[in-house]
């Protein structure tokens, strides 16, 4: 009986001693494993520990962030550089301020393995992260809005490193919202997920219902938005392995200026990156599709965009994300900067990197027009380059394969030569008294018959029934249309 009494003693202890060792390895770990792997990872931004205030059951931090100096000091030089005026347009106080400053965020944390955050919980850490009070801007955009937080985020850290976490971006109302700002209403946003530290493995989806815009001369409404992401970092370049779909089931814009009105519908865009043929490259595509889009008097139906690209040197991303800042330094040696951007290229195009487009496709007031391109680059003689970014660009055509498809529907093609033959009629009797648009109109109708019939004949189209097609085809310096040669030459002018 004494060694049970003396056993539940001794684990009530460690129950409480434990969330006051883990209050100070959190102290004596937060700004390495954190803030400095952080950034590493995003060298154009300092990430560091402000405060860290620790209690036994409990503790905060202060975590600012802000754009690395030399970037800001790239962006006031570029500001200046480029004014639309021609000269030199020195940035205001103002504006240096606001690139310069610190945002904080407040992470308060509760420590485990027991305790206790609103409710009880079992694990290592239960956090809520929340802007800082030190930031001014937030806190005047949260009083005009009647906001508590402009985000929330909040997890709980288990014992086997997996991380839940909710993030929340509250709703505007509308009846308090400024008529001066931009964002006119929003039915707030919530994403759910998890990160495991164990393989870096993540999963993310959200939400929103609605979210309004105004401005003078457009207004627009998004509804029905959905997100998800789900894959893992790849610890050699941060890379993030896995996919992402976002989607909208409806935008409306207004023109306040024509008094038009456009319409989407069921809008669908989706991303991929996969390990590669080999470990060193990556595969990455993007999905494009829309049910609807109404503008004017036309109507697009069944929009669809592909696009892959293969075989990408992880190497050169990696090698990009080390060498980026010190590119932008004003100060930085030209040089040095071709020298970087030559190893960049060097190392993207020796794996022989592929993009292919496909499908893309749609319907215009009842037509369809569909086509596709596969383009690659034969890396075989890359070696033999001593100076790619010195090298003629004609000389490229030798090591680049291509191949372009396309399909238009009778009715689309016999619009797109009226318009043309009109534009031409147009632009040849000008002004002419005599010549009404009507006369206009009849003779480009009666023209288009010929137009295509010549085309085709030339081999530039191929009559397919219900549609006229085209395939471009280029390996090593040959250029074919329909299987036919077609002068290089006459493509490029020469």
């Amino acid at each position: 009986m004494k060694a049970l009494k003396w056993s539940v003693i001794g684990l009530l202890v460690i129950l409480l001693a434990l969330p006051g060792v883990l209050g100070f390895l959190l102290e004596q770990n937060l700004e390495q494993k954190l803030t400095k792997a952080l950034d590493a990872n995003q060298p154009q931004v300092d990430i560091n520990l402000v405060s860290f205030e620790r209690g036994w059951f409990n503790s905060r931090a202060i975590i600012g962030a802000k754009l690395d100096p030399e970037l800001v000091a790239s962006i006031v030089a570029s500001g200046e550089a480029n004014d639309d005026s021609g000269n030199a347009d020195p940035a205001s106080k103002a504006e240096i301020e606001m690139l310069t400053r610190t945002l904080d965020m407040q992470l308060d944390m509760h420590h485990g393995p027991i305790g206790f955050d609103d409710e009880l919980f079992l694990g290592l850490l239960s956090w809520t992260c929340v802007p800082a009070t030190s930031n001014p801007e937030i806190l005047a955009f949260q009083a005009e809005h009647d906001l508590a937080d402009v985000f929330t985020a909040a997890g709980l850290t288990g014992f086997l490193g997996r991380t839940d976490l909710t993030i929340t971006v509250p709703s505007f109302n509308p009846s308090k919202t400024p008529t001066t700002t931009l964002v006119t209403q929003f039915s707030g946003l919530i994403l759910e997920g998890y990160f495991k530290i164990t393989d870096a493995s993540f999963d993310l989806a959200g939400s929103f219902d609605e979210l309004e815009f105004a401005a003078p001369e457009l207004d627009a409404r998004l509804s029905g938005a959905t997100f998800s992401t789900d894959g893992r970092l790849l610890a050699r370049s941060s890379l993030a392995i896995g996919n992402s779909r976002f989607a909208i089931a409806s935008v409306t814009g207004h023109n306040n200026e024509t008094n038009e009105t456009s319409l989407f519908k069921n809008i669908v865009v989706t991303t991929q990156l996969s390990q590669g043929s080999s470990p060193e490259v990556l595969d990455s595509a993007m999905n494009l599709s829309a049910e609807r889009f109404e503008f004017g008097t036309g109507t697009l139906e069944n929009a669809k965009f592909g696009m892959k690209l293969e075989d990408l040197s992880e190497a050169a991303f990696m090698e990009y994300n080390e060498q980026a800042a010190l590119m932008a330094k004003p100060d930085a040696n030209p040089e040095q900067t071709m020298l970087k951007i030559e190893s960049i290229l060097r190392q993207f195009l020796q794996h022989s990197p592929r993009l292919t487009i496909m499908p893309f496709s749609f319907t215009y007031n009842g037509d369809t027009l569909s086509g596709g391109l596969n383009v690659g680059f034969d890396a075989a003689g890359l070696s033999k380059i001593p100076n790619i970014m010195g090298r003629e660009p004609t000389a490229w055509l030798q090591d680049i394969g291509a191949q372009a498809m396309l399909d238009i529907d009778k009715g689309m093609a016999e619009a797109i030569a009226f318009d043309q033959t009109r534009s031409q009629i147009e632009a040849t009797v000008g002004d002419n008294p005599n010549i009404t648009p009507e006369q206009i109109d009849q003779i480009a109708e009666a023209q288009v018959p010929a137009l295509l019939d010549g085309l085709r004949q030339q081999g530039a189209i191929k009559d397919n029934g219900d549609s006229y097609g085209a395939v471009f085809t280029y390996i090593k310096g040959e250029l074919k249309l329909n299987d036919q040669p077609f002068p290089i030459e006459q493509l490029l002018g020469q």
